[in-house]
This record gives C-alpha cells, sequence and structure tokens, in this order.
C-alpha cells in the first residue's frame, strides 16, 4: 500500500483527525494481514498512532501540525520498515522527512542571503532537539522566526533597513517611514499582504492567558520565562516556522 495514495480532503482539522485515525485503522487491519513480521494484532496500536492523533485534537497548541504536516508523514511517524514504534507527535521533529521537509524550503525560496544562511541555524535547532537541549534550541527559534518574516517583509517592501535618531541600525516601513520594533507588529504587517498569517496572529500559548507568540518570544528571550524549556514549546516553534516557510513559498 502505498501510504501517498493516501489522500484527504480539505476539512476542518478536527475532522481530519478523525479521518485520520480511520484510515490508520484500516491500514493497520492490512499490514497484520500482509506483512509476516507483523504475525498477531499489535497490543500497542492504540497507543501509538491514534494516542499521537488525539493529543493533537485535544491541545489547541499542537493543531498547527494538522494544517501544515503531509499526512504520509504521521503515518511514518509510527511505521518504520513497517515495525510498529511507541512514539508520540513530539518525536516528529526527529524523523528524516521532516527535517528535509523543513529545510529545503530555504533551497526553494529565492529572498535573501541572510534568509538562506538561515538554514544552517534551524539545523544546529534541530541537532539541539534531537539531544533534548531544549532551552538551546527554544532561544534559537524564537530569534529565527522573527528572523525569518522580517526577512520576508523587506523582500515585500513593506520594510525597509534604516537608521534611528541616534544613528543605530532599524527597521521602518516604506509608505510611512515608521521605525518598526517587535514581533507583534511585523506579524501584524505579515497578515496584510499575507492571510494565511492571520492564524499565527490568533495563537496562543495560553488562551487562559491570552499569552500569544510576540509575548511568548519576549517572555523567553528577556529571561522572565525559564519554566517552558521543553520538547512541547520547541515542537511549536518549528511547526509554525515550517507552516511559515510553506506560506512564502506558495507565493512563487
Amino acid at each position: 500500500m502505498d501510504l501517498n495514495l493516501i489522500n484527504v480532503e480539505p476539512t476542518p482539522p478536527l475532522i481530519k483527525v478523525e479521518r485520520l485515525i480511520k484510515q490508520y485503522n484500516n491500514l493497520m487491519f492490512e499490514i497484520s494481514k500482509t506483512i509476516n513480521s507483523v504475525k498477531e494484532p499489535n497490543e500497542r496500536n492504540n497507543y501509538t498512532f491514534e494516542k499521537s492523533l488525539e493529543a493533537i485534537k485535544h491541545d489547541e497548541q499542537l493543531t498547527e501540525a494538522i494544517e501544515t504536516i503531509p499526512y504520509n508523514l504521521l503515518f511514518d511517524l509510527v511505521i518504520d520498515n513497517f515495525q510498529i514504534t511507541d512514539v508520540t507527535i513530539l518525536t516528529l521533529i526527529n524523523k528524516h522527512q521532516f527535517k528535509e521537509l523543513l529545510l529545503e524550503n530555504f533551497n526553494k525560496i529565492e529572498i535573501s542571503k541572510t534568509f538562506k544562511d538561515r538554514k544552517e541555524i534551524i539545523k544546529e535547532a534541530l541537532e539541539l532537539y534531537e539531544k533534548g537541549y531544549f532551552a538551546g534550541c527554544l532561544c534559537l527559534l524564537h530569534t529565527q522566526l522573527e528572523g525569518i518574516i522580517t526577512d520576508y517583509l523587506v523582500y515585500k517592501n513593506i520594510l525597509k533597513p534604516s537608521k534611528n535618531n541616534k544613528g543605530k541600525d532599524c527597521l521602518k516601513t516604506v509608505k510611512e517611514e515608521t521605525m518598526v520594533t517587535g514581533l507583534l507588529k511585523k506579524i501584524e504587517l505579515s497578515r496584510i499582504i499575507n492571510q494565511k498569517f492571520l492564524r499565527l496572529e490568533d495563537y496562543r500559548f495560553d488562551s487562559k492567558e491570552n499569552i500569544n507568540f510576540a509575548d511568548a518570544r519576549n517572555n523567553v528571550l528577556h529571561g522572565s520565562n525559564i519554566n517552558n524549556f521543553n520538547d512541547k514549546t520547541c515542537f511549536i516553534l518549528f511547526i509554525w516556522i515550517n507552516s511559515i516557510l510553506i506560506s512564502i513559498k506558495e507565493e512563487y
């Protein structure tokens, strides 16, 4: 069975999850019948892939994964050479297929040399994630997410490098000559020219405390939050960087 042939029509994320679970169950049934290495029903089936998908379904922080990750990668996450393994969705980042998908965006998007050079920094973040060094990984990812958005806005002639009244480097809007600082304003400018950034603007790390991407970035890089250096927070950043890159690539 060719996993790449499994197609899901565009539907709301939760419905996608439900359909994907059903497809997975059917796939496991077929494998159990046709692959000699699977001689009896695997007791871990419901614990692996379905558990990961249920985590996405019930966790609003992870829904962007359903929006942007190809479904065959989600299947590959728990099936390696037809061996079913115990994993969580967070281990997707360590899969070669995901790394290749993420890094290839930098080869296909022609924005600037600075943008191209970010590929090596993202590769370093991937290595840190795989080794479990989440503090270093998260700091790198926050800086590069904002950097990618900045590169995009400069390329689209929304922002331009300039000098402030003290002669220091800064960014200003091309039309109004207004100085722009901070991730929040850059996201606002981006969604004007690319509506897919609306999801980023609306995203909340913590809906109860109304913590958006800019808040989360500042809390980490300014040192006020030292409690979220974990695989889940890094996973969220990787998924959003991939989502942003895909939306930019679609313009080419």
